[in-house]
């Protein structure tokens, strides 16, 4: 019999895994390494490090790596990723950032990009919840600040069911503002979308309206409103219609 793959699994004192490699060949009286990975953890036994190897010229050589952290509750409240570059850690991929609450519910959640060298915020949100909603706010970044781009809320029954979800999408960045935004507004029967209405505003007026409704053949039929029509519109509270 001659080997044909082997894989090495390494753990430490308290059972965490900590070395898991693998050969794929075995030539000249030793095993061709294919790819490794090294894990470090913190004392609640949490993922902190993890690192990954590749195998060249007889030897493993480190090819990226991500990291890890985790507030009091467990929560993860970090990822990023680095690939070896030259002989330094350069950024790949996304850095995450979170904050949870005490009952372990997010409420932020930010997206950074490496760029000349450096994490830079690209997106974020944040969660704001109530009794029966919740909100999720939307932000980029426009001119080296947070700027909102598409709010969200959801609003749940007292059973925990949605029965109605607000979205807005905002348009045409000009003058440091936003100039036009699109609002959809959801309804829901035993959480199955049943109706939608969108609004598209401009200088804090509707300019044009939507109805879609669900009908009976599982299809959406869609009618364009008059501004006018029998129905009344509370921005960022739904719709009721007449």
């Amino acid at each position: 019999w001659v080997g044909s793959a082997k894989r090495e699994d390494v753990y430490d004192e308290h059972g965490n895994k900590i070395v898991d490699a693998y050969y794929n060949a075995f030539q000249d009286k030793e095993w061709k390494g294919y790819e490794k990975y090294e894990y470090t953890y913190d004392t609640n036994r949490n993922i902190v490090l993890k690192i990954h190897y590749t195998w060249k010229d007889s030897q493993w050589y480190m090819n990226n790596k991500s990291e890890y952290a985790y507030d009091e509750h467990g929560n993860q409240i970090l990822s990023v990723s680095y690939r070896w570059h030259d002989d330094a850690w350069v950024g790949d991929g996304n850095k995450v950032v979170e904050t949870f609450d005490d009952k372990n519910q997010i409420l932020q959640r930010i997206y950074y990009t490496w760029k000349n060298g450096q994490w830079v915020g690209s997106n974020k949100y944040e969660y704001i919840r109530n009794t029966n909603s919740i909100t999720t706010k939307t932000y980029i970044i426009k001119e080296d600040e947070w700027i909102e781009s598409e709010p969200a809320i959801k609003s749940f029954d007292t059973n925990g069911k949605v029965e109605k979800k607000w979205e807005v999408r905002y348009e045409n960045w000009q003058n440091g503002q936003w100039q036009e935004k699109l609002e959809t507004t959801y309804d829901y029967i035993k959480e199955e979308e049943t109706s939608r209405a969108r609004y598209k505003w401009e200088d804090g007026k509707i300019l044009e309206t939507w109805k879609e409704i669900l009908t009976d053949t599982g299809e959406w039929s869609e009618t364009k409103l008059e501004n006018d029509m029998a129905f009344e519109h509370k921005e960022g509270q739904g719709t009721l219609f007449k």
